[in-house]
C-alpha cells in the first residue's frame, strides 16, 4: 500500500530494525529506525509520522524493539547501537530516556537487547547481546546486575519468555550455528537447539 521505510538501514534483519505494536492507547504503531540515527514513529491508521528523535545515538542503530511495562503499562521502545549504549524510552515522552547503559559491552557492537518485564516479576531488567561473544542483564536503572554469560558465537538476537509449566522466566539467544535457551536466575543452559546446515540464525 505505502513504503514509508525507504530510509531504514538496509545491513541487518528487519526483525530488529521496525516494530509494529497496538499501543496501550490503542494506537497502531509502526517503529524503526534511519540511516541518519534517528527513531521514528508512524501512525498506521492516521498514515502519518507522530514522533522522531533525531541523533538517538551518536553510531548506527542495530536494533530498535516494542515492550510493554507490566509494572507502569507503558509502551517502551529499546534500541542499542554500534556506539556501545543501550537505551530506553517511553513513547508518550520521548525527548526525556527513560534508561541510558553507555558501554554495556566494552568490546564489540551491540547487536541485540531486550527488556524483561512481568506481573510475576518484581523489577524490570534489560538484557544485551554482542559481538564480544556474550550476554548481559542490568536493572532498570541501569547498573549491571553482575549475570553475564560467555557464548560461543555471536549473539544475533534475544527474547525472554516466561514457562509457565516449570515457572521460570528463560532468555532465549539466537546464534550463528545455534539457539540456547538459558534460566534467567543464573543463565545456565536450559535448551541447545543443533543447526545442522550451518546457517545464520537472525530471528528465534
Amino acid at each position: 500500500k505505502k513504503d514509508i521505510t525507504s530510509n531504514a538501514p538496509t545491513y541487518c534483519s528487519a526483525t530488529q530494525m521496525f516494530s509494529v505494536f497496538k499501543s496501550v492507547k490503542g494506537e497502531s504503531i509502526a517503529a524503526w529506525v534511519t540511516k541518519d540515527k534517528t527513531i521514528e514513529l508512524y501512525d498506521l491508521e492516521k498514515e502519518a509520522p507522530i514522533k522522531t528523535v533525531k541523533e538517538a545515538h551518536t553510531k548506527d542503530i542495530h536494533s530498535c524493539r516494542h515492550f510493554l511495562d507490566t509494572k507502569t503499562n507503558k509502551d517502551l521502545l529499546i534500541t542499542c547501537s554500534y556506539d556501545k549504549s543501550v537505551k530506553v524510552w517511553n513513547i508518550e515522552n520521548m525527548e526525556k530516556l527513560l534508561v541510558t547503559i553507555e558501554n554495556a559491552h566494552s568490546n564489540g557492537y551491540i547487536f541485540t537487547s531486550c527488556i524483561l518485564s512481568h506481573e510475576k516479576m518484581n523489577d524490570n531488567y534489560i538484557i544485551s547481546g554482542a559481538d564480544d561473544e556474550g550476554i548481559k542483564i542490568f536493572d532498570f536503572s541501569g547498573k549491571f546486575t553482575d549475570k553475564k554469560v560467555k557464548c560461543q558465537d555471536y549473539v544475533n538476537l534475544l527474547d525472554v519468555y516466561y514457562y509457565k509449566r516449570e515457572k521460570k522466566f528463560c532468555v532465549i539467544n539466537a546464534n550463528s550455528h545455534d539457539i540456547r535457551v538459558y534460566n534467567f536466575d543464573d543463565l545456565s543452559v536450559y535448551k541447545t537447539y543443533i543447526e545442522k546446515n550451518a546457517s545464520s540464525h537472525a530471528h528465534v
